[in-house]
Parts: structure tokens; sequence; C-alpha cells
């Protein structure tokens, strides 16, 4: 594990009035008495940029020994908000967290400081935060000191963390080898070259909406640069959304303590997902329509701001159940041109629904580092196939590594299953009849109704299949709806 460094660049600190490098300032001092890192990860805010770049220029023509990164951050510094700010802190925290990360306290202002040291008690023990003091002295030839300010640390924020991380990187890989995701994918990447496109991401709960959002951003050309910012509409009351939306004033609301330029802002040059949509009421659908249209916002300081964003939406339903429904503004729906479908996991076709399972075991055997994968009984088989998997994709994936986590037995049976799943009881008639209309109907539910496969399967002509539903009075299209 290598170690690296990470500060805020400071004009004021950094620089001298003519803008040269500061030989006193705080980073400089750090480098000439205490440097001893791969890199240094130079955070810039966005009105520094410039100013951090011609650092790094001087930096590296004087220092050979030391590569500096520099990491634009789109923030107001003025009015930066607690959330925004710790965001990008713990973001940057993540990114790097593969290094031993010391953090140089002596360029952040007070609610930076602050943040570093609620991430580094959050995000494990690989962190250090080092403060100099006594730098006045080297003025004089004298030696500036260099202490650790120790912080207890918590090793279950940053699981969690880097746990939904992983899920997100285990999805895209399911994608991968899934046929009727990958469609999706391969259509995604080409839609993500059209920068500027606002996209509708249809799909239930746990089908990966916002992983394929995230998606589209990161294989944007130019966007990919730049923030990727994800809202839930349904965490917060409407007029609270538009708020942090659009940014407010200090005293808008109860609660709003000072200035926020909002996530529209935020995001400029980036992309914003907006997930369940349908929560805001339709007047606030409609200032999202107007947003598509002339995408200008009134930022803190009181003038109309024009920002360049890539909007993407997200809702749990289809286009019929939208319209059927009215749960989208049709003007906004109809500014929503480009609309991508994920499947939802009851409806992948047998095989592919055997080869994800399949995938998952092998996953996570390498992953719980077992020497070969669980077996799963007969019974288990059975009921996956048939299963409606309501939290989709994210349920089977958290279905599969609980039979790893929880169970030592290398085979795993039906009762291996969460109490949460109700399962139904075998039926209990012994005629052949019964018995044959209920193995019909199971093998008709697998396949979603299609006929030729569930002859196939059974092992029976197509013929014998239609007139042994038209004998059992079996009504397909409620089958499958139930």
């Amino acid at each position: 594990m290598g170690n690296i460094l990470i500060s805020w660049f400071s004009k004021k600190l950094d620089l001298l009035e003519n803008h040269q490098v500061n030989p006193y300032g705080p980073t400089v001092v750090f480098y000439n008495y205490f440097y001893n890192h791969e890199f240094h990860v130079l955070l810039a805010l966005e009105e520094d940029v410039e100013h951090a770049l011609n650092f790094k220029k001087i930096i590296e023509q004087n220092f050979p020994d030391i590569f500096v990164i520099v990491k634009p951050q789109e923030l107001n510094h003025q009015h930066a908000d607690y959330a925004s700010l710790n965001a990008i802190e713990r973001n940057i925290l993540l990114e790097f967290n593969s290094y031993s990360i010391d953090i140089l306290l002596n360029t952040s202002n007070d609610i930076m400081r602050t943040l570093w040291m609620l991430n580094a008690y959050f995000l494990g023990q690989n962190i250090r935060l080092l403060n100099l003091s006594d730098i006045d002295k080297v003025r004089n030839n004298g030696k500036p000191k260099l202490s650790h300010i120790k912080i207890e640390t918590s090793i279950t924020p940053i699981a969690a963390l880097l746990r939904q991380n992983l899920i997100e990187q285990e999805q895209r890989q399911i994608y991968n080898i899934v046929e009727s995701y990958k469609q999706v994918y391969d259509k995604a990447f080409k839609i993500a070259q059209a920068e500027n496109t606002p996209i509708l991401i249809q799909g239930k709960p746990g089908t990966g909406k916002k992983t394929l959002a995230r998606f589209i951003h990161e294989n944007s050309p130019v966007r990919s640069k730049r923030q990727f910012i994800d809202f839930d509409c349904s965490a917060y009351p409407s007029d609270l959304i538009i708020h942090k939306l659009f940014g407010y004033k200090k005293g808008t609301f109860p609660g709003a303590n000072h200035d926020y330029k909002g996530i529209f802002a935020e995001a400029n040059g980036g992309t914003v997902f907006l997930d369940n949509i349908d929560a805001l009421n339709s007047v606030h659908q409609n200032l999202i329509r107007q947003f598509i249209e002339n995408p200008i916002i009134e930022p803190i300081v009181g003038r109309s701001k024009k920002v360049n964003v890539r909007l993407i939406v997200g809702v749990n339903y289809n286009s019929t159940e939208i319209l059927s429904k009215k749960l989208i503004d049709l003007n906004l729906f109809y500014h929503l041109p480009i609309r991508l479908y994920l499947p939802e996991l009851k409806d992948l076709p047998f095989e592919q629904k055997q080869k994800l399972i399949n995938y998952l075991l092998e996953l996570n055997t390498k992953k719980f580092h077992h020497k070969k994968p669980v077996q799963l009984c007969e019974n288990l088989w059975n009921f996956f196939f048939n299963y409606e998997f309501p939290g989709n994709l994210t349920e089977l994936v958290t279905l599969i590594e609980g039979f790893y986590i929880m169970n030592e037995k290398s085979q795993v049976c039906i009762d291996a299953l969460p109490d949460y799943i109700k399962i139904q009881p075998e039926p209990t008639s012994l005629l052949l009849e019964d018995v044959e209309k209920a193995h019909i109907e199971k093998v008709l539910k697998m396949f979603r109704g299609n006929k030729s496969r569930t002859a196939r399967a059974l092992g029976i002509a197509l013929n014998t299949l239609k007139k042994k539903i038209k004998d059992y009075n079996i009504d397909v299209d409620k089958l499958i709806s139930t």
C-alpha cells in the first residue's frame, strides 16, 4: 500500500499577492521537510483551478520528486453547504482508499478541517491527519513541527460505502453476461455519446436504474470528467426538492441557515439523475420540463444563470403504466423521448436466469474464498425459476451472498431462504389430473406463458399442450399476471 498526500489548495496561503508560489506557505514547507509520498492529490475549488495548475507546474519544476494531481471541485467556497463539501472529501478518500493517506489540514478552513476529521473517523484506519506548527520559524532557518491528530475510527461506515460501490460493479458485470440486460447497456452506450439528450430510465425497484444512469455518465466523452449527482425525489417533501435542485437563500424556509446554489449548479457540466420523478406534483414536474427546455436557474447571487447539465430521470413504471395512471405530466413525459427499460428478473428467459444464478455463485465463491461454489438443491432451483423476485437483481444478489455468509454447508436447500419469503405449499391432491395441471401451470409461469418453450420443456407436442390447457381450463394470461 503506497502513501499519498491529500490537501486543499489555498490561494491565500500557497501563493503570494503576485500569484507566485509562497516559499513559506504550508504546502511548500511540508514539501521541504516532511514529504515522502508517491504523489500529492491537490483539491482545488473551481475558481482556483488555474492558479492550482500553475502552482503544480512550478512545484514540479523545483521539486523533481514530487508529482501533483490537481482535482477540480465544483463548489461555491463562500456558501458551501456541509453535505456537498462532505461528499467531495468522502468521495476523494474512497477513490484513493487503496493507499495509506496523509491529509494536510493547514490549507483547510474550519469547515473543511471538521469534515476531514469526521471522514477520518468514518472511513477507516489508513488515514492520518497532519498539522504543521511553528511554520514561521522557517524564515529564520528553524524547523517546523508536524503533529498527528489522533481520532478513533469506525469500520462500519466504510464497509457500507464500499459494499455499495462493490454492488454497482457486480451489477455492471451481470449486465454484460445476461443478454436481456446487455441489450439495454449497449443501447445506453450509444446514447451516452449524445451529451445533452435527456433520458428516462424505467424499471422496477432493484433493477439498477442508478447503476445504468452512472454508466451513461461515465461513458459520456465530456461529462464523465465532471460531477454525477443522484437524487431520490421520494426522499423529501416536494417543495424542499425544488429548493434542493434550484437552490435557495438563507431564511427561505425553516432550516435554511445558509445560501445554497442547488444541485443543478453543483453538477454544472456533468449529470443529474432524478429517481422517482413521479413523487413530484404536476406543478414541480412542469418546472423540470421548463428546465429541460431552457436550463436556467436563479443562483444565490441573484442573477439568472445558464447551466449545462444532462438530466436523467428514473421511474418505477413502464410507459403504459405511466400514461394510464398519469404518473408523469404529459408535457414532461414527451420531453423525455429517449427511454430505456430495465426488465424485471421474473421476465428473464429460463436460460438467462440460470446463467445469472451460476455467475453469482462463482462470484461469491471468489469473494468469500471458497474452494468451489455452493451447490443448490433441486427444490431451490425450482423455487428460483418460479419466484417473482419483487426486489429484482438486488434481492437475488443478496440471497446468493447470504448462502455464503449464513451457511457452512456445501449445499443449500429451500430451507436456507430467509423468513420474509413465503414458500407456497405443494399441492395436496394426489389425483393425476390435479398434479398434471399444477405442473403445467408451473412450467407455463416459468416461461412467462410461452407455449412453444413450455411444450419443449414438458417433452410434449405443442398441440397436446394447447389441448391440455383447454381441458384444464387454464387461463394463461391470468396465470402470468399473478
